[in-house]
């Protein structure tokens, strides 16, 4: 999506981000997914040291532009597996290099992995379980001279439950260990609700 045309910069002379996916499905119950995206923002949408960007996921330096635009160039497979009618596992793995224009580079890793019991306790409800990592900055070169150093993990657990045909809520919990990959901050834990209406 072209934002800002003046700046005479990126494949549409402004901030833009193109995505190309394929799906193979292997047989009737797993499929592997390959997905490539390529970005560019002429702007720094968040600098080390500013408070945490709540519309982003992973760190604060994995979302820096340390002040310069950035190309992105990512990488991603995904895969889900359907061992039996009520337990399914998927998880899948990302990788982006982070070229800051004219400072250096950076590589960006996240993964998780699933497992989903379909059904559970009820026909059309769900338990699902997720452990993974969101984004992190484990590398660079040149002179950015930072990355995150410590570890985090993601930690998600939900179960959806069908009230009726036309309304589902889902309970969850989410916890999130060393936020923004630092020791020094205390775990988050996060109590969710959502409801949908089927209609």
């Amino acid at each position: 999506m072209q934002t800002t045309p003046a700046d005479k910069t990126g494949l549409t002379n402004g901030q833009y981000g193109a995505l190309a996916q394929v799906i193979l499905n292997l047989s009737s119950t797993s499929r592997i997914g390959f997905t490539y995206i390529n970005a560019y923002t002429p702007f720094d949408t968040l600098t080390p040291g500013n408070e945490f960007n709540l519309t982003a996921t992973g760190s604060n330096l994995s979302n820096s532009n340390f002040g310069v635009p950035v190309s992105v160039n990512a990488y991603g497979i995904s895969g889900t597996f359907q061992l039996s009618p009520n337990l399914a596992l998927g998880g899948w793995v990302g990788y982006a290099n982070h070229r800051y224009i004219g400072r250096g580079e950076g590589d960006v890793w996240n993964w998780a992995a699933t497992i989903a019991f379909p059904d559970l306790f009820k026909k059309g409800n769900l338990g699902g379980l997720l452990v993974g990592q969101e984004p992190k900055l484990t590398s660079t070169s040149g002179n950015i001279g930072q990355r995150d150093r410590d570890s985090s993990l993601h930690i998600e657990a939900f179960y959806r439950h069908r009230i009726n045909d036309n309304i589902a809520v889902t309970p969850g919990v989410i916890w999130i260990t060393n936020p923004n990959f630092d020791t020094n901050n205390q775990d988050a834990i996060v109590g969710v609700v959502r409801t949908v209406f089927f209609f």
